[in-house]
């Protein structure tokens, strides 16, 4: 079963990835794959 992320913390993480934070340092802070970061901030 995949897991669930409400859109709050998906728009959240989304603009700390458009202001120049790297994917892996988001994912290794919220235990998120970096590919779904950067899917997530299309």
């Amino acid at each position: 079963m995949s897991k669930q992320y409400d859109n709050e913390l998906k728009v959240m993480i989304a603009e700390l990835y458009k202001s120049g934070i790297k994917a892996k340092q988001i994912s290794d802070d919220y235990s998120i794959h970096d590919s779904m970061i950067r899917r997530w901030s299309r």
